[in-house]
């Protein structure tokens, strides 16, 4: 298969002999797609140039999430996350939408993910992910 893998990455092999190679080997049909879903993607070229920024991790987390096009935060106030909050008041986006427990900034994440198609992004504290659970459950 590791012979096979490296003949389809270096283009020796078309697509369709890679398939019928892992066939072959005794993968399944769903299998063998999955195999040659994933090597086409790992196959495209990477971006070709990305954006330098220097900053804390906090910093670095939200223009992340600038470049990803995300408007909305959602989430809770706690402890340990001043930092995450500095950055985001040093920038008009995202914006931080609070909520007073942290199942209900769950529901309000996946309410906006539903109503407008965009990625939402849900950020609370470690301690409080067990609060989220039941709504994380309910949006899967």
């Amino acid at each position: 298969m590791r012979e096979l893998l490296h003949q389809f990455m270096n283009r020796r092999i078309s697509r369709r002999s890679f398939s019928k190679g892992l066939a072959a080997l005794g993968l399944s049909a769903a299998a063998v797609e999955s195999v040659v879903h994933n090597m086409a993607a790992a196959q495209q070229p990477p971006a070709a140039e990305g954006v330098s920024f220097t900053g804390t991790g906090a910093e670095v987390l939200v223009e992340t999430l600038r470049a990803a096009d995300v408007s909305y935060v959602f989430g809770t106030t706690a402890t340990g996350m001043s930092a995450f909050f500095d950055a985001l008041t040093l920038r008009s986006e995202p914006q931080m939408i609070l909520a007073l427990a942290e199942s209900q900034a769950t529901s309000m994440a996946h309410g906006y993910e539903l109503a407008t198609g965009r990625t939402s992004v849900l950020i609370v504290p470690g301690v409080a992910v067990p609060s989220t659970m039941n709504n994380l459950y309910n949006a899967w």
